[in-house]
Parts: structure tokens; C-alpha cells; sequence
């Protein structure tokens, strides 16, 4: 639907338009909404969709306001488990975008030359590219001691000093998440799938 060179503002849904809200800040709280322990799976799918959509109570077909959400908060891309996942059940879990986000800010202003906290509105994509474009910096060598350690790799003696005198910043909650029938993507697209009668009462 969506075509690369676009900054899309609103998906179709059973031919009817729908508005998204794309601002940057308001795809982190999506994430906040997601990882949110205190909400049942109904209240996050329901958070997620307020969220996201500017009518969302008028959508009925959850399913695929689910998926275009996700599709649009990987910038276009479906994500797929690699071979290697699907046979060992484990995704590494490397960044936590509201604990990283202080660290994640610097670059992705000096790979855009301005600071995006002083955007009043900042599509996701273009935030989504710039981040993609982090080079060498604080927050990547934390990325890379994270994933050293979740595979079981030996530090380097500078990178066992960094994680010395920053544990608390580098140590993340599930470090390594594991795929089963209870992951929490798999549960809110049943919801979505199944119970769309959410959507319309």
C-alpha cells in the first residue's frame, strides 16, 4: 500500500480512510503502551490502536489495523524470524526505546542536523532512517556489549570497563526474548482476529 519515497498519514481499511498519527514521540509511547506489565491484553490493544489511529473506534476489522500499525512502525518492512530463530525459539532483544531513548536523541539529531525534540511534528520514517543511520556512539557500544554478553562473548578489556561503571544503563529487562505461543504480538493479533466486535460496540 504504502511506497517507500512516501511519508504515509493514513492507511485504507475495508475502503474506508483512516488518519495515523506518525509523530516520532507519539511511536514511543506506542512502545510504552506495549511493554506495559499493569494492562491486560484487551486494554494494550486497545491502547495501541487509540494511539495510533485518530478514529479508531470506528475501525472493524482489527486484525489489519494491527498489521498496518506494525508495518508501519518497521518502516515498511514485514519482519520475518530468520532460520536460526525459528529453530532456536530466541530473538535478542537489544534495545529498550524508553530506557535507550536519552542516548538514542544525540545521534539521530547529528545524522539530521537539528535536534527533534524542537520539532513540533517529525514523521516516524524519517526518525526510523536517521536512527538507522547511527554510527559510533554511546548508545551503539552499549548495543554491542548487550549483544556480546546475551551470545556469551568475551569482552574486550575497554568494554568490560564500560559495563563496570555502566551496568544499570547497559543491563536490560529480557535481554533475550523467547518466541512461543504466548508472545505478546501472537496474543493481541488473536484478540484482533477473533474478537472485532471490540471495535464496534
Amino acid at each position: 500500500m504504502w511506497k517507500d519515497y512516501d511519508l504515509p498519514s493514513f492507511v485504507m481499511i475495508e475502503g474506508k480512510k483512516f488518519e495515523i498519527k506518525t509523530d516520532w514521540k507519539n511511536i514511543i509511547d506506542i512502545f510504552e503502551c506495549f511493554n506495559d506489565e499493569n494492562l491486560t491484553k484487551y486494554e494494550k490493544l486497545d491502547c495501541l490502536l487509540d494511539l495510533f489511529y485518530k478514529d479508531y473506534e470506528k475501525i472493524i476489522d482489527g486484525k489489519q489495523a494491527l498489521d498496518y500499525l506494525y508495518l508501519f512502525i518497521n518502516g515498511n518492512r514485514k519482519e520475518e524470524q530468520t532460520k536460526s530463530q525459528k529453530t532456536s525459539g530466541v530473538e535478542l532483544k537489544l534495545v529498550d526505546w524508553q530506557k535507550d531513548l536519552p542516548l538514542i536523541i544525540p545521534p539521530v539529531n547529528k545524522v539530521l542536523g537539528y535536534d527533534v525534540r524542537e520539532k513540533k511534528r517529525l514523521h516516524w520514517w524519517t526518525f526510523l532512517g536517521a536512527f538507522n543511520e547511527i554510527t559510533e556512539c554511546t548508545f551503539k557500544a552499549y548495543v554491542g556489549i548487550r549483544y556480546k554478553i546475551a551470545k556469551h562473548k568475551k569482552l574486550e578489556d575497554f568494554e568490560k570497563e564500560i559495563y563496570r561503571t555502566h551496568k544499570q544503563e547497559i543491563d536490560i529487562k529480557n535481554n533475550v526474548a523467547q518466541y512461543d505461543n504466548f508472545d505478546d504480538e501472537d496474543i493481541l493479533m488473536k484478540i484482533a482476529r477473533e474478537k472485532n466486535t471490540l471495535f464496534i460496540e
